[in-house]
């Protein structure tokens, strides 16, 4: 499920049974859940038809720093892709440290602390980066009200690599909050609740009255405004950094997006039926 859906929109489903919802202890001990760990199982076994629904919490905070990243690349000679490769392979323009210079002093001419931005260029790589052959990086953070500025860094940033005829990919930006463990808490509680009304709602269209809660999983973790999937590791410790930003692509940076961090988290929770 996307944990860009509303809380609304939760799925909800009955487990075992199909559309009509009823299910057997036979048939819900041989069903798999390889996404519902850690789960925490209140009864051992669960007797009788259940109700199981899931669902998405989610909790925002104002975000108090954010990354922006710009990739450059060298392989098409800032000419279309699709069109004649330059006859003289040495016009090639390339990415060196002196266009790596040029983005670093931009963003400490717009304020940006020199501390805050880290470079990669093919001289240090040996003219490879995770992001391909020929390819450069720059990332930079900003924090507080700086974050406005974002949209207009990446502007100047992209201008200078057109000047140098260089090809860029999309520019990406993160959002990011020292509140994002808080957040986990919150979502989850989140989470709950909108299973529980999910529950309630199907037990009140079967006719039948809600029973205890039996089972809760934890389906998944996720991070936004946009899902950020860059890590196998849904811990705020394991978010993106600067460090870790020049091995890795950022979602793309969108000027529509609101100043927040948001903890989206996906559960699954099973009653009993009274």
């Amino acid at each position: 499920m996307s944990p860009t859906l509303d809380r609304r929109h939760a799925i909800a489903s009955l487990a075992g049974f199909g559309i009509a919802g009823i299910a057997s202890a036979q048939a819900l001990a041989t069903q798999s859940t390889p996404t519902a760990d850690p789960s925490l199982d209140i009864t051992g076994s669960i007797g009788g038809a259940v109700i199981a629904v899931s669902a998405t919490g989610r909790a925002s905070a104002p975000a108090d720093r954010a990354i922006g990243q710009l990739v450059v690349r060298n392989q098409y000679g800032g000419k279309d892709p699709k069109g004649p490769m330059p006859a003289d392979a040495a016009a090639t323009p390339e990415v060196s440290s002196d266009v790596a210079s040029m983005f670093v002093d931009a963003l400490i001419e717009a304020g940006v602390a020199e501390a805050s931005i880290v470079t990669i260029v093919p001289d240090e790589t040996g003219g490879s980066s995770y992001f391909g052959p020929g390819t450069a990086v720059v990332v930079f953070q900003v924090e507080g009200e700086g974050i406005k500025t974002l949209g207009s860094l990446l502007g100047a940033l992209t201008a200078i690599a057109l000047e140098q005829g260089l090809m860029y990919d999309q520019p990406g930006a993160m959002l990011l909050s020292d509140a994002c463990q808080d957040l986990r808490g919150s979502a989850y509680v989140d989470a709950v609740a909108v299973g529980q009304q999910e529950a309630t709602l199907i037990a009140d269209a079967l006719g039948v009255e809600l029973g205890e809660l039996v089972r809760a999983a934890k389906q998944s973790i996720s991070f936004g405004p946009a899902s950020y999937g860059m890590s196998p590791s849904d811990a705020c410790d394991d978010l993106v950094d600067l460090g870790s930003a020049v091995r890795t692509y950022l979602p793309p940076f969108d000027p529509s997006m609101t100043n927040e961090f948001t903890v989206y988290a996906a559960i699954e929770l099973t009653f009993a039926i009274a």
